[in-house]
């Protein structure tokens, strides 16, 4: 089973923040960072993991970490190849292998090609709150800041969300990349100008770290109404936030042109490669927006195009060919062989001198116009040198390599 073992000239970070996105350009900055931070050392090593903020918000800020997370390894990747981010999941020890499965089954936040360890924690000596200097934090969550040499935070204390964790992190001395934005701060902090005299005074009491039970004496209302008065009080504040500060921030940058994924070179299918498959692609779906998808042609008929069929109404297939120049009527017959279940067709008319360079002909075609590939390169070294080495050369996001495998007990 593996632990955690830092090492020399290697950063470990985790993020700590508020739940949802209150700024533009937040992804950037989180790129930015990881970047930074990888740059300062030979490997920077992210810790994530389902119990941190298991949350399915599309805008999330624990969605927009993994896509940022993601996004900087491959730039990083391909920019210098002597530096490397590492992706790490911790689990507890009775959840491993109940988590190895759901890996296995496409049930995770983070399809399994894309991570690169998993991490046991080990178990608490008490399931209590508890920290230095009065400061009361989850076990698993102490544990996790006490294996990082930086904190990248999004947290506006104002707003009351795992404030905890920052001071935690502060009285153990380690670093905290602050990547929250001024202007945002204060309007969060004027929210609190609209609010009634009792809610700010709730708020405020809260802020200077009083229990519900002191504030419930000082205002003369049970401990769940001085509760709820408090909740209710945010949520007029992280409201005004959004509606101020924020556009729809669902992923990456929205840039004009629709990202494209490609598919080829998929190993026979099988149950557990059908899994990871289709799990890639929610993923691309679900988190980066993804709705065009271009496959080889021997993907048609195969058990993996009945995945690709799961998700028609929100993906358009295009399925790429090598036919000889014909005629219009003789091409609308073989239009007819794909469509349906394909959208489209696309006949690239590439040299056929031989088997491999018609393969190859057709790769270079659909990886030079794609933004994301899923393939199988586990069976073929020649095929994996081939195809990095032409997305080296191009513009794009990230390559899901369903036959690699992270590293396990």
């Amino acid at each position: 089973m593996l632990h955690l073992k830092k090492r020399d000239k290697m950063a470990v970070c985790t993020f700590i923040g508020n739940k949802k996105v209150y700024d533009r350009g937040l992804y950037k900055r989180l790129v930015e960072t990881i970047i930074g931070l990888a740059q300062q050392d030979e490997e920077v090593e992210i810790l994530f993991g389902a119990h941190i903020w298991p949350s399915d918000a599309f805008d999330s800020f624990y969605n927009l970490s993994l896509i940022a997370a993601l996004d900087a390894k491959t730039l990083l990747s391909k920019k210098n190849k002597d530096k490397k981010v590492i992706i790490t999941w911790l689990v507890t020890q009775p959840a491993y292998a109940d988590f190895i499965q759901q890996l296995k089954q496409g049930k995770t936040d983070m399809p399994a090609c894309m991570i690169d360890k998993v991490a046991i924690m080990p178990a608490p000596l008490s399931s209590k709150r508890q920290g230095r200097g009065g400061v009361k934090v989850d076990p698993l969550d102490r544990w996790r800041i006490q294996q990082c040499t930086h904190i990248i935070s999004y947290l506006y204390r104002d707003l009351f969300s795992n404030n905890e964790l920052y001071e935690y992190a502060q009285k153990l001395g380690v670093p905290v990349l602050d990547i929250t934005t001024a202007a945002t701060a204060e309007i969060i902090q004027a929210g609190y100008s609209a609010l009634t005299t009792q809610e700010r005074t709730i708020l405020e009491e809260r802020k200077a770290g009083h229990s519900w039970r002191r504030i419930s004496d000082l205002i003369g209302k049970s401990v769940s109404g001085v509760q709820w008065t408090g909740q209710q009080a945010l949520k007029k504040i992280r409201a005004e936030a959004i509606k101020n500060t924020r556009t729809a921030e669902k992923s990456r940058d929205a840039s004009e042109k629709e990202p494209v994924c490609s598919i080829f070179l998929l190993e026979p299918a099988n149950y557990e490669r059908m899994c990871l498959f289709k799990h890639c692609v929610r993923f691309l779906i679900d988190k980066y927006g993804v709705s065009q998808f271009r496959i080889m042609e021997n993907i048609c008929v195969s058990a993996y195009m009945y995945v690709l069929k799961e998700f028609f109404g929100r993906t358009e297939i295009t399925v790429v060919t090598n036919y000889p120049e014909m005629s219009g009527e003789d091409w609308e017959k073989v239009k007819a062989q794909y469509i349906p279940p394909c959208h489209a067709v696309e006949n690239i008319m590439t040299e056929k001198k031989s088997i491999y360079q018609e393969v190859t002909g057709i790769l270079e075609y659909m990886i030079q116009d794609a933004e994301f590939y899923i393939c199988d390169l586990s069976g073929n070294s020649d095929a994996d040198g081939f195809i990095k080495g032409c997305i080296a050369n191009t513009s794009a996001v990230m390559l899901f390599n369903i036959g690699e495998r992270y590293r396990e007990a």
